[in-house]
């Protein structure tokens, strides 16, 4: 993992600029009934203790999307936010709406804010670790942004700080909070398939945002978006196939054994970051995965998760669940595509009358901020979902599969 020096500016956020104008360079099963208690729970706390008064570190377009969902959330209070792009910062500021403190360095919003208790981390991928160790080490609670890192040496650095610190830190793989993922994993995990033996999915989907911030590439200097680069984001299976890949571990249960993996880039040829791979993962239980992925759907975005088991096979698609059972032939389907209605008090009716995944992830973190609950997605589940996207991009690179024993532990 390489390693950051940083210059006047500080950190740049997933919407930030180019690097070179800061200094900055670079060297070498839960039931969805239970995920809504909880938010209800961190309702219920909110209306009866001071805010948990929160600090963004990144201000770009991941932030403008989070922060009107969290001034939703009466628990939580807005003070501080960092990023050395001023306009970015000035337009998270105009979101919040109630003149936060606003840094350039996210490092001296540290030091000397000391009314923050919890820290949003929504920076580029490669650099979570450093924020989040920094954070922990303050006795801050920390939702850190997905993925938890881009190498397994970094997550557990981030594992070791939230130990030693016994804080909270939570990753943001918000898709654990959908209807459809929590009613597969309780099926699942239920026993309703019985053991699981074969597992296909694929994400199909556009390209990146090319509005994004713009690095410097390390061969020619020009400004290039963020996610093209390889040591910024490390795999384009992590930026976004970790998000079902994540769900697929939490549903599977199973160490990894073995990854192979093909891919490269078959349209966008300019870049380092790949834009398709077919990965087969192995598991101990025996269990196998094939995953798909691809950049190459245009405006389109289509995943499915086909699982079958000893007993019956599940699919998803569009937000319902099909289940089939193997012995009476008898088949179930669910609809999920409903979101659940908010918890009474967790928001304000008028202006929103249903609570999606993105505002369930921050309801139940405020309830772990109160209550010192462990996250549904804590350091230890955001490590194992990093681990296939690592692990896959090795095997694309070395043309060979690569076994889970050639990573730290």
């Amino acid at each position: 993992m390489s390693s950051v020096t940083y210059g006047r500016g500080g950190l740049p956020s997933k919407g930030a600029a180019c690097y070179l104008k800061y200094g900055m360079t670079t060297s070498s099963v839960s039931r969805r009934s239970v995920l809504l208690s909880s938010a209800a729970a961190a309702a219920t706390a909110a209306q009866t203790t001071a805010p948990v008064r929160v600090a963004f570190v990144g201000t770009g377009h991941r932030t403008w999307a989070h922060i009107p969902v969290v001034k939703r959330i009466p628990g939580f209070q807005i003070v501080a936010l960092a990023d050395p792009t001023p306009d970015f910062r000035d337009k998270a500021a105009t979101l919040v709406g109630s003149q936060p403190a606003l840094y350039s360095d996210y490092r001296k919003m540290l030091a000397e804010r000391k009314d923050i208790d919890a820290v949003v981390v929504v920076t580029p991928d490669s650099l979570h670790a450093e924020v989040v160790v920094a954070a922990l080490g303050l006795g801050l609670h920390v939702l850190c942004e997905k993925p938890m890192a881009t190498s397994i040496e970094d997550a557990n650095r981030m594992i070791a700080a939230q130990k030693k610190a016994g804080k909270i830190l939570q990753i943001g793989h918000q898709l654990r909070f959908r209807g459809v993922t929590s009613k597969m994993a309780e099926l699942v995990r239920g026993g309703q398939i019985g053991e699981v033996k074969f597992v296909t999915a694929y994400l199909h989907r556009g390209d990146w945002n090319p509005a994004s911030w713009k690095a410097p590439d390390p061969k020619t200097g020009a400004p290039t978006v963020w996610r093209f680069l390889r040591q910024y984001m490390g795999t384009s299976l992590l930026e976004d196939g970790v998000h079902q890949l994540d769900i697929l571990q939490w549903v599977i249960h199973s160490p990894i054994k073995r990854v192979s993996a093909v891919g490269g880039n078959a349209v966008f040829k300019n870049r380092e970051t790949i834009d398709h791979a077919a990965v087969t993962v192995e598991y101990a239980s025996g269990t196998l995965l094939h995953f798909g992925f691809c950049l190459l759907a245009g405006g389109v975005r289509k995943e499915e998760t086909l699982i079958g088991g000893t007993a019956g096979h599940l699919s998803t698609e569009n937000g319902k669940i099909t289940l089939r059972n193997h012995a009476t032939g008898k088949t179930q389907t669910f609809d999920t595509s409903v979101r659940a209605a908010a918890p009474t008090g967790a928001v304000n009716p008028a202006a929103v009358t249903e609570i999606g995944a993105e505002e369930a992830q921050f309801h139940a973190f405020l309830n772990s901020v109160r209550t010192g609950a462990p996250p549904l997605v804590d350091a230890e589940a955001g490590k194992d979902a990093i681990l296939i996207p690592i692990m896959a991009q090795k095997s694309i690179d070395e043309r060979r599969p690569v076994l889970r024993s050639e990573f730290p532990a």
